[in-house]
């Protein structure tokens, strides 16, 4: 059985994905689509539509935060968003920047997608009611804003800690396993909310699909699955519907909710899907590289040049550059709670790694490194400078 959905005995459908619409853009997400109903609405009932306009911060932070293609209109929404948040902010979007303590512009890839909009998803993954963070965008009391937002940002802190341990858990099954070209992992400490979160990491790692799951209801599992290249999950998940009570998604991400006493049967069959569609070179991550920048020769204006490129996000990712032959001077800097970050400093700049600090001590702590990522500027007590963060990386020799 499919949980693809159904046409609702409605007067009106407005969806423009429905079959035989004729809507020329079809990648809007929810808030998006309701945002062009309300300019039609305003316009019928000659109601000033800049009443509408007003709200496109919220349409753009649900546009990164559904992570639909940054393309056609939806690019449109998050610039004219985020306009409106750099310059005439809210006092909801004045006191996000001011809580979590945001010293740059607001920008699509990193302040909402990977600070507001976490902490937004939080209290659903983790509480399971999201009156908090919907009541936010409707209130005015400024003392009441201040209490939910510093609650969202408490809720997203569990969340952090939680998807960190409950990683550390699914790494270990996986590793004390052959390594399969599916992984299915499960394990009922799982928390639901965040079984997404951990599918993701492991793919991240592993280069394979993952499906993680955990127990749900009565002798069910909750499960939840990112794929990569060449192996479409949702068209997997079709062909072997037997197996599942329910599932829905597209290629790279799918839920779905399966009988536990078929756990074993489900893990056999779908790792034999992937021996049919993949090979070793799928579990090979390759880039397409955008353009190398010599480390000792960095140009000031390469932030401003690659700013007027923005918004990035999925379906206009930013562009991939590497750091050739970064050479390191000094003593890496570990940060972080567990110190699981680094901070390295060169001749001209400095650069961030997320989570690597177990990999970089494992390969003995080289000083030379060639980095794929991205630069940017960093604002700390006042003072701004070049920083480079990187999404991969290997040894220069």
């Amino acid at each position: 059985m499919s949980l693809e959905k159904k046409l609702p005995a409605a007067d009106a459908v407005i969806d423009p994905k429905q079959k035989d619409d004729t809507y020329p853009f079809k990648g809007l997400c929810g808030a998006g689509v309701l945002f062009k109903l309300m300019l039609l609405v305003y316009k019928k009932l000659n109601v000033n539509i800049n009443k509408v306009y007003w709200h496109m911060d919220i349409v753009a932070l649900a546009t990164v935060g559904d992570v639909v293609p940054l393309v056609g209109e939806n690019r449109i929404i998050v610039q004219k968003g985020l306009t409106i948040i750099n310059n005439n902010p809210s006092p909801v979007f004045k006191m996000f920047k001011e809580i979590c303590d945001v010293k740059t512009e607001v920008n699509s890839h990193f302040v909402m997608g990977f600070i507001y909009v976490p902490m937004i998803n939080a209290i659903g993954r983790i509480v399971g009611k999201t009156d908090k963070a919907i009541d936010l965008f409707l209130i005015n009391n400024k003392q009441q804003i201040i209490e939910y937002i510093n609650f969202l940002k408490k809720v997203n802190e569990t969340r952090k800690s939680m998807t960190e341990q409950q990683y550390s858990t699914a790494e270990k099954i996986v590793e004390n396993d052959v390594l399969k070209n599916v992984l299915v992992v499960y394990d009922k400490s799982f928390h639901e909310g965040i079984i997404g979160l951990i599918a993701g990491r492991l793919k991240e790692k592993y280069n394979r699909p993952t499906i993680v799951f955990t127990d749900s209801e009565e002798g069910l599992l909750k499960g939840s699955g990112r794929s990569i290249d060449g192996f479409n999950l949702k068209e997997e998940l079709d062909k072997i519907s037997h197996l599942t009570v329910g599932h829905g998604g597209h290629a790279k991400a799918a839920g779905l909710t399966i009988e536990k006493a078929n756990l074993s049967e489900f893990a056999e069959t779908i790792v034999a899907l992937g021996e049919e569609n993949l090979t070793e070179e799928n579990f090979v991550k390759t880039y397409q590289v955008d353009y190398v920048l010599d480390p000792d020769n960095v140009y000031d204006d390469i932030c401003t040049e690659l700013k007027m490129l923005e918004p990035y996000g999925e379906g206009f990712p930013k562009p991939n550059i590497v750091l050739d032959n970064f050479e390191i001077t000094g003593q890496p800097f570990y940060m972080g709670k567990e110190k699981q970050h680094i901070k390295f400093r060169g001749k001209m700049l400095n650069v961030l790694m997320w989570n690597e600090a177990e990999e970089y001590k494992r390969i003995g702590e080289p000083n030379k490194l060639t980095i794929l990522g991205f630069p940017e500027t960093n604002t700390f007590n006042n003072v701004t400078s070049l920083q480079f963060t990187c999404k991969d990386y290997q040894v220069s020799y």
